[in-house]
This record gives C-alpha cells, structure tokens and sequence, in this order.
C-alpha cells in the first residue's frame, strides 16, 4: 500500500505544470488587456487630428471600451461557469484582436468606436477568467494569493504599458501599433486553444464527475438571491473606491491644491496607489491563505486604509515624502479589497463562482462611476462661485467636503464586514479519478 501514495505524488507533480501554464496563460491575458486599455491615453493628439474631433469626441471613442466592459461582466461570468476557460478566453482574445484591426482600420469615428466596443467585449473575460482558473485548478487554500498575484501580475500592463506604446507610436505611428496589437490577440488565441487543449480531463479540483452545467438564469439567480453577495460586493465597493475614484479622477487636483504640487507631481504622486496595490494583493492573500480566515483579514486592511488615507484628506502640511509614503501604503492596503472574491465564491455554490467573482466586479465598477460625479456634485454643492480665467476654483476646503465620502464609505465597509460570518472551510469538492479510486482501496 505504499506505493499508492508515491504513485499520486508522481500524478500530482506531472499535472502540477498544466495548472501553472494555464494561470499564467489568464494572466497574460488580462495583462494584454490592460495594455489595450490605457492605448487612448497616450494617442490623443493623433486621433484629434486623424479624425479632426475635439477632446470630448476622444473621450467618447475611448469610453466605447467600458461601455461594452460594464455590463457583460455578470454574462462573462454566467458564461466561463457554463463554458470554462479554455473556449470563452480563446474567443475573447479573438474579439480584442479583431478590435484593434477594427480601430487601426479606421477612416470614420464610427468604426474607430466600434474597435474600442469589440475591445471592451473581449477583456470583460480579463479579471473574471483569472478568477476562474485560479478557482477551478487550485485548492481554495491559494485562491486569495493567485488571484492577488494574479491582479497585480496584470495591473503592470496598465502601469508600464503607457512608456512602450508611447515610443512605438513615436517610430512608427498609432496605426501600425494598434494593428500589432491586434495579431497579438490572435496569437494569444492560439495558445489558449493549442495549449489547453492538452489539460487533462480530471484536472479540476472544483469538480467530480461529470460537470452538471447550471443555465444563466439559474447561476445569476444562485448568486442574487444570496443575500451575502449583495453584502460583499457592498463592503467591496466601500473598500475599493479610493483607486476608481480618488486615484484615478479627483487625487490630482485635490494634490495640486492641497499640497502645491504640480501636474506631473500630483499624477506620479497618485500612482503610488496602484503601485501599492500591485505589492499588496498578493502579499495579503499569503497572508489570508495562511491564516485561513478572509473576514479578519478585511477587516485588519480596511482599519489599516482608513488610518493610512484620512490624514492625506485633513493635514494638509504633511512633508511630501510622506504624503507619497501614505499613498502607497493606501494601496498596498486596499490590496486586501481582493480577498471579497474568494470570500464571495466561498459563500455561494461552487458552480457559480465566476457568477459570484463578476457580481462583485460589476456592482465594484458601477458604484465608481456613480461615485466620480458624485464627488464633482459635492465640490459644486459646497463651491463658493469663485471662478479663475472661466475655470471654477475650489478650495481645499471643498475637496476635504467631497472627499469624506472614502472614510463614510471604508466605516460603512468596515460594519458589513464585521457582521459577515467567514464561510466555512469547505472539503474539497472535487478529486481526481486517481485518488478517487484510492480511497476506494
């Protein structure tokens, strides 16, 4: 009988690579989409006189991307339940692909927004498939630090990607790079459908037996009807809503006024969030997997944001090197934001866990852009009228009103969370066949 267990360790170390090579696979991925995400940014000039259009008309051709992102991400994830990985990121892949020639084509707006929508569609599997894989092929013990690992493995693409796209634009114009990252898609499509194709069938821990498919309206309504979704994606968008909003919109200007910084200060100032973030997603899911508890941790990197992001809003004499200190540990912080992923898929079915992952993703992006002209309202609500070369001027005073949106929201966040009770820790539903039939023995 000692053989037994030497032969499932020999199983376990020859499929151990296919489960790696398949992560992998979905983080490039994603890491591709963020590349074709932040493109428009560093294009602007070129696509205003391409298409002789102002910057609202860019900012629309830019926006068709999140149109089509936002609401497929409960679809997408109804669908890699359903489907798997291996079809739908193929597909996806496919569809970026075919957007970036769309828009590289392009000799009319109309077409040029079409690229962006096709992009858009595709990477709505990004996040959600890396959520999956890491679900499906490994045991609940990593989930936290792979998908954060994962996340941050992806957010590079948006972080380093501007500075490439920048100098190939430079040398060979935007059309030749957008074509090229097209085919890139395509070629990724192929691995996917080359390389997956060989994952064993028994792979999948999440699964035994033979895969009972669960409709989408049954999966979406698996997940709605809980009423923990709805708490965790809550306290999620609570958590999160620093980056969307803060990082990426308003952290500027409150900076440039508050701090005397200039643009290029204040720009580099707030991307110590996502730099932050980067670091601390998979450093807080070791540490969650680890301790096996994902409420304590929230709850611990909820307080920790709080303490590290309130004095950036009220002391405004802080020495600049701590200002980028806070920010940074503000982001490593609301890296423990990706443990409501596993917190959610853990407190509903397995077979619907990239419904429950997309739900959280979903109501997470919604509530950013309900929140980002909501704290332009409170600057306007509490605007004294003054007005500089017909710009509106707020005060510091205005911004620190607005802004005190993130701490009500990370206390609200915080109480959802302290009144979840963490999922119990679940056997492992599946086995392989190997090991099935050697406990059969």
């Amino acid at each position: 009988m000692k053989l037994f267990p030497f032969i499932l360790q020999i199983w376990r170390e020859k499929d151990r690579p296919f489960r790696w090579l398949i992560w992998i696979l979905a983080v490039l991925f994603t890491f591709y989409d963020f590349f074709v995400r932040v493109t428009p940014s560093v294009i602007v000039p070129e696509l205003m006189e391409t298409f002789k259009v102002d910057a609202t008309r860019v900012g629309l051709i830019s926006a068709f991307y999140l149109y089509a992102y936002a609401p497929l991400q409960i679809p997408v994830g109804i669908l890699m339940d359903r489907f798997g990985a291996r079809r739908l990121l193929t597909l996806a892949s496919m569809i970026i692909g075919l957007g970036g020639i769309f828009f590289a084509m392009a000799h009319q707006i109309s077409m040029a927004e079409l690229g962006r929508f096709l992009m858009g569609m595709g990477s709505a599997f990004g996040f959600v498939g890396i959520v999956y894989v890491t679900t499906h092929f490994f045991h609940r013990k990593r989930w936290a630090v792979l998908i954060g690992a994962g996340n941050s493995l992806a957010l590079l693409g948006g972080v380093f990607g501007e500075a490439p796209i920048t100098f190939a634009v430079q040398e060979w114009g935007f059309r030749s790079v957008v074509f090229v990252l097209g085919i890139i898609g395509f070629l990724l499509a192929l691995l996917f459908f080359v390389l997956m194709k060989f994952v064993p069938a028994h792979l999948g821990m999440s699964e035994s037996g033979p895969k009972k498919h669960t409709g989408f309206w049954e999966s979406l309504y698996l997940v709605i009807k809980n009423a923990k979704s709805w708490l965790i994606a809550l306290a999620s968008l609570g958590y999160y809503a620093i980056v969307p909003v803060f990082g990426v919109l308003w952290g500027v200007p409150f900076l440039q006024k508050a701090n005397g910084f200039t643009v290029s200060e204040a720009s580099f100032a707030t991307s110590m969030i996502l730099i932050g973030l980067i670091a601390g997603g998979p450093s807080i899911g070791w540490i969650s997997d680890k301790m096996g508890s994902r409420k304590s941790m929230l709850l611990l990197f909820n307080f920790l944001t709080f303490c590290s992001f309130v004095p950036l809003i009220y002391i405004i004499s802080l020495p600049t090197y701590l200002i980028f200190l806070l920010l940074f540990l503000t982001g490593f912080f609301i890296g423990g934001q990706l443990l409501t992923y596993p917190f959610a898929i853990e407190s509903n079915p397995i077979k619907v866990k990239a419904t429950a992952a997309a739900f959280i993703n979903t109501i997470v992006f919604f509530g950013g852009s309900i929140l980002q002209p909501l704290l332009g309202y409170l600057l306007d609500f509490h605007w004294s009228g003054e007005m500089v070369n017909g710009i509106p001027e707020y005060s510091v005073e205005n911004y620190q009103f607005s802004l005190t949106v993130f701490p009500i929201l990370l206390v609200i966040s915080f109480i959802i969370i302290l009144f979840l009770k963490d999922p119990k820790k679940k056997i492992e539903e599946s086995r392989s066949l190997l090991v099935r039939l050697l406990d059969k023995i």
